[in-house]
């Protein structure tokens, strides 16, 4: 009996029987230590390091399962062996060739060496009746086997179904070979007409008492190979996912049973089973790309079918889903109180049981802490050495891998570097198109986004009476309710005493940050001097540009085209514009003073009776600039008075 594969890895990673077992025993043991809660604490430690033995050992027992497993393996190949020596020798030609063929049984029939012994010895009897040449023996007893095994690769159901039908045949029985599906008739009379009309014998036969074995073996395989079943297996353990699993799994069981043979090639065994194992993978990866592909392109059709359900199906279940979360929302508001008295009485009270017990409490954990740090002083001279000794080992090892990791790290980064052009190039040659998509949505985005502007202003604008009026009834409640609220005594109070520290608080941080101030003026000044110092030649340049561009403009219009005349011209035109400006506002400076006089001022007691003075304006255009930058001759005479000298009237 063999232990497949799927069988040693629940085995080893599921079982834990064992373990939860011995873990509650340990724990019973501990429990009747003491009475005490101190000891029992005490006694976790003790569990602890317990269990992590125990996890250890169960670690192990995965080992300990392949072993015996292989042992297994190995006294049923003995057995398989023993039967072979019993029936061509030790060491006979005959057995050589068939312990050859079980090695090879895992490419040809997906049979691991210790099946196709057990198969091939159940046949050979019946196959050897008829012959009497061993060697042919053999070889017809692999064609049996093949024909099972590649019946049951086309059809299903199981190779001992095919394999018995096969044995009835050689005992004289054909009932069972209409369930071949190789048309052949399950009578003796069937298959006589099989055989003659394959016309592979030679000779035309009346009873199937004329047939031996060989011949009854040659006419199933005809049909076999008539009807494509010949050679099934095979090919599916090379071009299928189910026949390369199978042969996955015969390579681990002769892996398994190589362990404990003696001189077995493990190298080989193994490469047996990584060779199986990558055409698994090579029948099984293309199918998931194939179906990875075929969801990719039926999911839009799948997002889209549900995008054309989801609006109808929401609008039949959101209503009743609201509707529910609203009546359970209700009801936990109507019983939300009393939840909470029930959940704040529970709490008070197991907060008053923990005070009660925290005396013991802590009498406990300082008992435990000290127990336990009795075992870990009882158990430090064993655990320190081993600790050290491991950290030692563990450091060696690590050192001797990090050439090799520093190695690789270069490999990684080399690859990256060399790798580099490749994904520059390929974003630059994406980048032009991706730029020119984002441009198009933006682009085609833009109506959608002035569509949207457009409704919700008029929403908002057709909203804005109904607002209106809502504030209009409102308002009045809600100006006598914030009215009543800051006339109170309360709120007078509150504001009165938040004026103050506000008051305080802002003399504080003005106080604090006039020197910051002036420190910032100060080099707030100094940067735009300097600033405007740095740029004195090129704001020159501007503005002699500038004034070279108006000069040259107003000569063009004005037809000004000698250089001498411009500045008297411009001179002419800003005197004139200055007394027409002036004259235009007299009247607003007449109406100016008269009301900013009419004061009836009592000057030495003595007033005129006439308080709006009469202003005449003068303009003197004989005008220019002193040295110093001032106008001079700019005299402005009102009547009655001397330069600058405003009389009202009035005796001084």
């Amino acid at each position: 009996m063999g232990f497949s594969n799927a069988e040693v890895l629940v085995k080893f990673v599921g079982n834990t029987e064992g373990l939860d077992k011995k873990t509650k025993e340990a724990s019973q043991t501990i429990k009747g230590f003491g009475k005490s809660v101190g000891g029992v604490l005490g006694s976790i430690g003790t569990l602890a390091l317990a269990t992590s033995a125990l996890i250890t050992v169960e670690a192990l027992k995965g080992i300990g399962k392949i072993v015996q497993a292989s042992v297994e393996a190995y006294s049923q190949f003995e057995q398989l062996e023993g039967g072979l020596v019993s029936l061509f020798g030790e060491g006979s030609a005959e057995m050589n060739r068939i312990l050859e063929d079980s090695r090879n049984a895992y490419k040809s029939l997906t049979m691991s060496q210790n099946d196709y012994l057990t198969n091939f010895q159940s046949a050979y009897p019946l196959v050897n009746a008829g012959l009497n040449n061993n060697k042919d023996a053999i070889e017809y007893t692999n064609k049996m086997l093949q024909l099972s095994s590649d019946l049951f690769n086309t059809y299903g159901g199981s190779i001992d179904y095919y394999q018995n039908a096969i044995n009835w045949a050689l005992k004289g029985s054909f009932v069972y070979l209409d369930n071949l599906n190789l048309g052949i008739k399950g009578t003796q009379e069937g298959f006589i007409e099989a055989a003659n009309n394959a016309g592979i014998l030679g000779r035309q036969i009346q009873s199937v008492s004329e047939l031996s074995s060989d011949e009854i073996i040659d006419v199933i395989q005809y049909y076999a190979e008539a009807y494509g079943v010949w050679g099934k297996t095979a090919a599916e353990a090379s071009d299928t996912i189910i026949g390369s699993m199978n042969m996955v799994k015969a390579t681990w069981d002769n892996l398994v049973l190589g362990f404990s043979q003696k001189d077995a090639d493990i190298d080989g065994l193994m490469d047996n089973l990584v060779n199986s194992a990558i055409t698994f993978l090579n029948n099984v990866l293309p199918v998931v790309e194939r179906a990875l592909t075929s969801i990719a392109k039926a999911l839009p059709m799948v997002v889209q079918k549900i995008g054309d359900l989801l609006p109808g199906l929401l609008e039949k279940l959101l209503p009743p889903l609201i509707d529910a979360c609203l009546k359970l929302i209700q009801s936990l508001a109507k019983n939300l109180p009393k939840i909470i008295r029930i959940l704040g009485d529970a709490i008070i009270q197991a907060a008053v049981g923990l005070l009660d017990l925290l005396p013991d409490l802590i009498d406990a954990i300082m008992g435990g802490a000290v127990a336990l740090i009795e075992v870990l002083a009882d158990s430090l001279p064993t655990l320190l050495p081993k600790l050290i000794e491991a950290i030692i080992d563990g450091v060696v090892k690590i050192v001797d891998y990090v050439p090799e990791v520093i190695q690789a790290a270069i490999d990684l980064l080399m690859g990256i570097v060399k790798a580099l052009p490749t994904i520059i190039t390929a974003l630059t040659d994406a980048l032009p198109d991706l730029i020119t998509t984002i441009v198009n949505v933006l682009i085609e985005a833009i109506p959608v986004l002035l569509e949207g502007a457009i409704q919700l202003l008029m929403a908002i604008i057709e909203a804005i009476p109904t607002i209106i009026v809502i504030l209009g009834e409102k308002l009045p409640e809600i100006i006598i309710a914030i009215f009543n609220a800051l006339t109170s005594n309360e709120s007078l109070q509150k504001l009165d005493q938040a004026g103050k520290s506000l008051l305080n608080k802002i003399v504080d941080g003005i106080n604090s940050l006039f020197g910051k101030i002036g420190q910032v003026g100060i080099n707030l000044v100094l940067g735009l001097w300097n600033g405007i110092g740095s740029k004195v030649n090129w704001i020159i340049g501007k503005i002699r540009g500038f004034g070279s561009s108006v000069m040259s403009a107003i000569k063009g219009i004005f037809g000004v085209h000698s250089p001498s005349t411009e500045f008297e011209w411009v001179g002419k035109m800003n005197i004139l514009g200055l007394e027409k400006g002036m004259e235009e506002m007299q009247p607003e400076l007449q109406k100016t003073i008269n009301g900013v006089f009419d004061l009836q001022p009592n000057i030495s007691g003595q007033m005129s009776s006439t308080y709006s003075p009469q202003t005449n304006v003068i303009v003197n255009n004989n005008m220019e600039i002193d040295p110093l930058g001032q106008v001079v001759n700019k005299i402005k005479t009102f009547s009655g008075g001397a330069k600058n000298d405003y009389n009202w009237g009035a005796t001084i």
